[in-house]
């Protein structure tokens, strides 16, 4: 590799590396944007929360109808993402939505 080329290939890498430590969002304690949580363990360290629910049906809040899928609702910087399927075999289009969390628009 000739010297000029790998300066431009670290350039190009370093250039790449600073891009995506600018752009990193730092994910806030509220947020659930990941697979069992920010830590991945399915626990919620939040005061917040309630110890037990209250009697009767919980209100609703939205729905929105969603095809069946294989991952559950991640919650990040107030909004819901889930994945689903629509279709029928062979022609099968599997989708991602994203759900504002106070509306479900």
């Amino acid at each position: 590799m000739k010297c000029v080329d790998l300066f431009r290939f670290v350039s190009g890498l370093i250039c790449l590396a600073v891009a995506v430590m600018v752009s990193a969002d730092p994910v806030n304690a509220e947020d659930w944007p990941q697979w069992r949580g920010v830590r991945r363990d399915a626990k919620i360290n939040d005061s917040t929360l309630v110890d037990k629910l209250p009697e009767g049906r919980i209100p609703l809040r939205w729905s929105v109808p969603v095809g069946p899928g294989y991952s559950g609702p991640t919650v990040s910087n107030g909004a819901v993402y889930l994945s689903d399927r629509q279709g029928e075999s062979p022609k099968i289009v599997e989708r991602i939505l994203c759900f504002d969390a106070q509306s479900g628009i």
